[in-house]
């Protein structure tokens, strides 16, 4: 019998086999872009934040330096006109950014001048084709319309802030200080500066932009010329008018400029000189390298697809034959003639099988034979589950160092995530947490690679890996990246904790960030936030997933701990499952069981965290493996002692 090639298995199992691994490809591809970029804005967000607070605290101290000059100027202030005139020469000479010094006398509701210095480096590239001395007149009248508007009545600021750029035609901005010399008498110290000392002080880098505002939103320093002449240029700015709110002092935002432009923007706003740090990035840039890679990740495939396509349609080719030789078997079976040459019209090898296969007894063999290996199949998911839940630390850890418990929830038969435990011979705990892509038989398959090779070092090369958790990484990466070639990941966090130091040596492969837990919640480790002191430290550390590129390289970072420190971990599962309405229970609830059962012991705060989070998913079927592991140290543990009993 005779197939057309358009209605040919061969033809058809080739389209499918197409259709499929395209498929496959534009499915993983989409999540992992979607997850990338999800890791990396967070990052951007983080980094810009830190980029913001880390800008604010060097203004901070270069005000407070500036401040102190001035007051101790007027603090030594002479009555004799020579020896003051060499008292304000000294300061204006004494910095390349001074320009000038102002002294003015607020009394009886009248304000004047009492000296007046201005540089002597007028050939400083900011005067330009500028006039210095009329810049100097210019300074000296705006100075005194100034502190005209600042009523001594009301100062209580120890410094007062202006950018005074538009009005002198040169980038400067001014600091007054004020100083009490009478009962109704008030000396003002004004020191004009050049903006570059400010600039220098804020991030310089590329895609960065980042300015100093007022209360009122103007600015006071920036980079850029157009800013600075024009103050009220970014008044109308969302991340501005937050900052200028007084509702924190930090915090960050994601939103679209006026060109439709994604922005990523952090602040951090000092009460004491009531300005703020504003820093801007455009995360484009790393987008389109993470679009780069996915397409390039595509194309190889596509060519390795392609390979493949073609020898499935040489392999169908076979397979169609040998489809044919069964077809005409079966039918003379059925009919009892062996010999005889039967011919029937049909599209396909299929239809002339399942025309051959007509009697009773083929209908019963082809259920026996497919029940069979419905049995089959789902005997070896369950063996699969089985040999996984062995993967685990068998029951909770319980050591003269510290104790550490856990909990383990699949999504399907076999799950991705995998924590575990090792003791090395060196007075080190080796604990670590991991989440490989998806879930399922593939997932579960990633987590025995990663028990094995855990197992592997902990026994064998312990020595070489000895609190050098970013080795560990590097090589793990290298063995899933030679096992899935980018298309299967995990994120991973290895620690070591030293028992005779107390040092916790960490590092991270896109894993969710585990925190650290003092058993007193005064302890001066722990960091304020909005007014309020947090219960816990974020262990702050980044690196990519494990098995995304060939080679990596992953950063370690050390924390001290101390006795009754309680160490958090878990999976992304439990922050992002849902419940019934579609809503995930989030990063923020967890983190206010934590503040609530803080001082719990792990065994309790492990509970209370899952009994929590399985009450609001209420039933819903989880979409991702949940993981989490609580670790205590114990209590009667000292540095650099024996650990207790």
């Amino acid at each position: 019998m005779k197939v057309s090639w358009l209605h040919s298995i061969r033809t058809k199992l080739f389209l499918l086999i197409g259709v499929l691994v395209l498929f496959t490809i534009a499915a993983i591809s989409g999540h992992n872009l979607y997850k990338f970029r999800k890791i990396l804005e967070d990052q951007i967000e983080e980094k810009t934040l830190n980029l913001a607070e880390n800008s604010m605290n060097a203004v901070n101290n270069q005000l407070r330096l500036w401040q102190g000059q001035v007051a101790q100027t007027l603090i030594q202030l002479s009555s004799v006109d020579a020896a003051r005139q060499s008292t304000y020469r000294d300061l204006v000479s004494v910095n390349p950014d001074f320009v000038s010094f102002h002294h003015l006398r607020t009394s009886e509701g009248k304000t004047q001048t009492i000296f007046f210095e201005f540089t002597s480096k007028t050939k400083n590239v900011n005067f330009e084709t500028q006039d210095p001395k009329k810049i100097s007149t210019h300074i000296q009248d705006e100075t005194l319309e100034w502190v005209k508007t600042l009523n001594p009545d009301t100062v209580k600021s120890p410094l007062f802030l202006r950018n005074i750029s538009p009005a002198v035609g040169v980038p400067l901005f001014q600091i007054a200080v004020p100083a009490i010399t009478g009962k109704n008498s008030l000396d003002w110290g004004i020191l004009s500066i050049w903006q570059q000392p400010l600039v220098h002080l804020l991030p310089q880098e590329e895609k960065v932009d980042s300015f100093l505002v007022q209360a009122d939103g103007s600015v006071l320093i920036s980079g850029a010329t157009q800013e600075v002449f024009h103050p009220e240029s970014q008044r109308t700015q969302p991340l501005v008018k937050v900052a200028i709110s007084g509702k924190s002092t930090v915090g960050s935002q994601k939103y679209l400029d006026e060109t439709e432009t994604k922005k990523i923007g952090a602040f951090s706003w000092s009460k004491e000189f009531h300005v703020g740090s504003i820093v801007l990035r455009n995360p484009q840039a790393a987008y389109e390298a993470i679009n780069k890679e996915i397409w390039n990740t595509i194309l190889l495939t596509l060519l390795i697809l392609l390979g493949v396509v073609l020898v499935s349609y040489h392999s169908a080719g076979q397979l169609t034959r040998n489809l044919q030789k069964l077809t005409e078997a079966t039918q003379r079976i059925a009919t009892g003639d062996l010999e005889s040459k039967i011919e029937i019209h049909t599209k396909d090898e299929v239809h002339a099988l399942g025309t051959s296969i007509s009697d009773m007894a083929g209908q019963i063999q082809t259920l026996l034979e497919r029940t069979g290996a419905a049995a089959r199949q789902e005997k070896e998911l369950e063996t699969a589950r089985i040999v996984q839940q062995t993967l685990f630390p068998k029951k909770d850890i319980e050591s003269h160092f510290f104790k550490a418990t856990g909990k383990y929830f699949p999504a399907s038969e076999c799950g991705g995530d995998w924590w575990g435990h090792f003791t090395t011979e060196s007075d080190l705990e080796f604990i670590c947490i991991a989440d490989a892509t998806g879930h399922g038989a593939a997932a579960a398959l990633v987590t025995a690679i990663a028990f094995s090779s855990c197992m592997m070092l902990a026994r064998t090369l312990q020595h070489a890996y000895e609190e050098a958790p970013e080795k560990i990484l590097e090589r793990f990466n290298e063995v899933l990246w030679e096992a899935g070639r980018g298309l299967t990941t995990m994120t991973f966090f290895a620690a070591f904790l030293n028992k005779k130091t107390g040092v916790l040596s960490f590092a991270n492969a896109g894993h969710n960030l585990p925190l650290l837990i003092p058993s007193d919640a005064q302890d001066a480790r722990l960091q304020k936030k909005g007014g309020k002191t947090q219960r816990y430290l974020v262990m702050q550390n980044r690196g990519n997933p494990l098995g995304l590129e060939s080679s990596a390289q992953y950063t370690k970072k050390t924390l001290s701990v101390a006795s009754g420190d309680k160490l958090f971990f878990y999976t992304d599962g439990l922050i992002e499952c849902k419940n019934k309405m579609g809503i995930m229970w989030g990063k923020q609830n967890m983190l206010q069981v934590i503040e609530a059962k803080a001082s719990a012991s792990p065994e309790d705060l492990k509970e209370e965290t899952l009994s929590q989070a399985f009450s609001f998913f209420d039933e819903t079927p989880l979409e991702d493996d949940i993981t989490i592991v609580v670790a205590e140290i114990d209590k009667l543990w000292t540095a650099g002692a024996p650990a207790h009993g």
